[in-house]
């Protein structure tokens, strides 16, 4: 909660100060703490793991220049990006097969939105997982004309015929060779 509540009254605040400052903030982010939990059995060793991670998204166009793309939460603090290879050596269950600015994400104006991210993970061994996205509802805001961005989504398997989406659950089993995207 403490997450999502500090990330509103920043934006909140960027708002209203928008008309008297403009050169000092943002439009809407891509959210709150968006974050994906995933745990099971390890298949070589039968070890139990889990696995952490905090998402990265763009951030709101600004008066004079385009947002900042794949970068944490404003309420995220000191948490980084991690690169792909350390998160396969710490979750060996997990093979990402894509990770990239996802282009069509920003919101259009004359200064746009930053990027958010696009990551593919192959899960290589039955898991259980849990995700908190955000935006979904009350996209990306645009301020000074720019438009609105696009709001987070996770799909599992996409494309293919037991494709999933989802924001927010919990208990989600994956069999080994699912997607995540």
């Amino acid at each position: 909660g403490m997450g999502c509540m500090g990330t509103r009254l920043i934006e909140l605040i960027f708002q209203a100060l928008a008309e008297v400052i403009p050169e000092e903030v943002i439009g809407g982010t891509f959210g709150c703490f968006s974050c994906m939990t995933l745990g099971g059995e390890e298949p070589d060793t039968g070890g139990e793991f889990v696995h952490f991670e905090c998402y990265s998204g763009g951030w709101g166009g600004r008066a004079n220049a385009d947002g900042n793309s794949a970068t944490v939460s404003l309420g995220s603090g000191d948490a980084y990006n991690i690169p792909v290879e350390v998160m396969e050596t710490t979750s060996p269950i997990l093979l990402c097969e894509k990770f990239a600015l996802q282009e069509r994400s920003a919101g259009p104006g004359k200064f746009r939105g930053g990027f958010g991210t696009e990551i593919d993970y192959c899960v290589m061994g039955d898991a259980e997982m849990s995700i908190a996205l955000d935006r979904e509802k009350y996209k990306p805001y645009g301020l000074f004309g720019g438009q609105e961005g696009r709001g987070s989504e996770l799909l599992i398997n996409p494309g293919k015929e037991d494709e999933q989406w989802h924001i927010r659950s919990s208990g989600i089993a994956l069999q080994a060779g699912s997607i995540i995207r």
